[in-house]
Order: C-alpha cells, then sequence, then structure tokens
C-alpha cells in the first residue's frame, strides 16, 4: 500500500491528467489530504453560518493544526459557538506539536490535552456534522453512522466512481480516510479548486459532475 506521494506527482487541468512524473494508477491512501473534503458539509448545510464560525477557524476544521496558542483558543471558540464536547471527541489526549508551543507547555505544566491534538479540527468538523444530521454526535466515527455515510457518498461523487467502489479505511487518529488512485485524486483537487473559487461548496451532485 502506498501512502505517501513522495516524488510522485500528478497534474490535472479541465478534468485530465496533463502530466504525471509516475503511473497514474498508483493507488494513495489520502490521510490528512481528505480534510479539505470533509469540512465542506458544513458549508453546504450552512452550518458555518449557523454557528458564526469564522474563516480562520474553518481553517483548523479543515487542516491539522501545531497547538500553538492562537490555534488553541480558536479552537476553544469553536468549542463555545457549537457546544459540542471535548469529552466526546474520540482522540488521545496530546502535547502540541509546534516547536515553540512545546517549550510552552513544557514550561507550564506538562498537561496533556486534547485540543492539542493535531486532529481535533478534523472530529470537530464531522461531530457536528453528525449531530446536525442525526441529533447526536456519539457515532460520528462509525462508518455506519450517519455523518460517514454522508461523507462516502460525497467522496464517491468527488472521486467520480460508484460508491460501492469507495474504499474506505480509518487513519492513525480513528477518521475514515480513502485509498484511492492517484489520479482520482489530482482531479478531485482540481475540482475543488473550481468549487472554491466559484463559492460552490458542493450544494449538490450536478456541481461535481459538471
Amino acid at each position: 500500500m502506498i501512502d505517501t506521494l513522495e516524488s510522485r506527482y500528478v497534474v490535472c487541468r479541465k478534468d485530465k491528467v496533463r502530466w504525471s512524473k509516475n503511473d497514474v494508477g498508483f493507488f494513495v491512501y489520502t490521510r490528512s489530504t481528505s480534510k479539505l473534503f470533509q469540512v465542506l458539509p458544513l458549508y453546504s448545510l450552512g452550518l458555518k453560518k449557523k454557528y458564526g464560525l469564522t474563516d480562520e477557524e474553518m481553517v483548523l476544521l479543515s487542516s491539522s493544526h501545531l497547538g500553538i496558542p492562537e490555534q488553541v483558543e480558536a479552537l476553544r471558540n469553536i468549542l463555545a459557538k457549537t457546544q459540542l464536547s471535548i469529552d466526546k471527541v474520540q482522540l488521545p489526549e496530546s502535547v502540541p506539536r509546534g516547536r515553540k508551543a512545546y517549550l510552552n507547555w513544557l514550561a507550564n505544566g506538562k498537561k496533556k490535552r486534547k485540543i492539542y491534538h493535531p486532529c481535533i479540527g478534523n472530529h470537530l468538523a464531522v461531530m457536528l456534522l453528525e449531530r446536525e444530521i442525526a441529533g447526536v454526535a456519539d457515532d460520528y466515527l462509525r462508518v455506519e453512522g450517519k455523518a460517514q455515510q454522508y461523507l462516502s457518498e460525497m467522496m464517491a461523487l468527488v472521486f467520480n466512481i460508484p460508491i460501492h467502489q469507495l474504499i474506505v479505511m480509518p487513519d492513525y487518529c480513528g477518521m475514515t480516510n480513502y485509498y484511492v488512485s492517484a489520479d482520482k485524486l489530482a482531479l478531485a483537487y482540481e475540482k475543488y479548486g473550481v468549487l472554491t473559487e466559484r463559492n460552490d461548496w458542493i450544494s449538490n451532485s450536478a456541481a461535481i459532475h459538471r
């Protein structure tokens, strides 16, 4: 299994592979590249506006973080605005990953916290989606849960493959990720760029299959 794109490049333009350093059919494990897509329902379902989330806070919900004070403060703001419980986040307590943040942590008690985990933003985004469509956020990591089913259907559209061909598997922090060919991932990123430029956050499948 290949789970990295090191020394492997695929360039797409206008829905076609234009250049590749290697065979475009090699499979990759999407890992954190999924986060940008998994946050999109928060836009299309109006949750960004509903909870008054800022653009900076949405960035944290779609990426990893280093645990610097500004990021931790923004994450606490997200928890306050959404009333999500950090106790429900299915992640281990962690330490800040940024060098300065880690040194500050060492000097101030060295207490591990879930909010320092680099993947907490992604987990909060999917928790919010699960609560919105299921009423509670408890099953946000369960593959059969409402949020994961929603995301799998969306990602099948993004990758332009039948849902039954989408290979899903958890990453090291428990979040569902996808195992796809590099050309499908590259084409998905091209569509992502077009959608964001149009401010059209995958509100329907027609936008993806334009």
